[in-house]
């Protein structure tokens, strides 16, 4: 996509590394590389400002990218900003979106649960929110599932109804195996 290849030329210096060499390993060492794919984008020093593990479609990919121009969405910023006591709505938003694209997963619980606690319910229904689903939503016990399943068509018409049916499939199907593999005694009125 040309576009995009003109957006990074403009912001960046753009290196494409094999990691299977002897130079790549290195690199791999030196920044912790443990899964592919995997972006580093580097300040002139050579630290991380922001990493992203995995792949995405454009324009989604490009968006993650740009997340790194500024301090105030990129990891390396985010990170700054939290460890100065900024735990506001927004930078704790920022703040776990970096860790995600990071896959920081341990990290990613910690601030996601503390931005869950700074929005209503049926904010878990906006799309940039719905990332943290498994942190408000872990398991059919939780106090938002009611919540998810009385407001089903809400989420649906915000996130799209295959992503809602398959987390709502996915939960099912946890206790289902439960009872099948013999962890749980059956119980026909908790599983209706």
């Amino acid at each position: 996509d040309q576009e995009f290849c003109d957006f990074m030329n403009k912001h960046f210096v753009n290196l494409w590394m094999d990691m299977t060499t002897r130079e790549g390993n290195e690199l791999a060492l030196k920044y912790k590389v443990k899964t592919y794919a995997h972006y580093l984008i580097l300040d002139a020093d050579g630290n991380v400002v922001h990493r992203i593990v995995g792949g995405a479609k454009l324009p989604d990919f490009r968006e993650q990218v740009a997340r790194a121009l500024s301090d105030k969405t990129s990891l390396k910023g985010t990170a700054r900003l939290y460890a100065e006591g900024d735990h506001s709505q927004t930078n704790l938003y920022n703040y776990a979106t970096a860790l995600r694209l990071a896959s920081e997963d341990s990290l990613f619980t910690v601030v996601g649960k503390e931005y869950l606690a700074t929005i209503q319910p049926a904010d878990l229904a906006k799309k940039g929110n719905w990332m943290f689903a498994r942190l408000a939503i872990p398991d059919r016990d939780s106090k938002y599932y009611p919540y998810l399943i009385e407001h089903k068509q809400m989420f649906a018409d915000s996130i799209g109804a295959p992503a809602i049916n398959a987390f709502i499939e996915s939960l099912v199907c946890r206790d289902i195996m439960r009872y099948a593999m013999g962890d749980v005694v059956y119980d026909k009125a908790a599983l209706e």
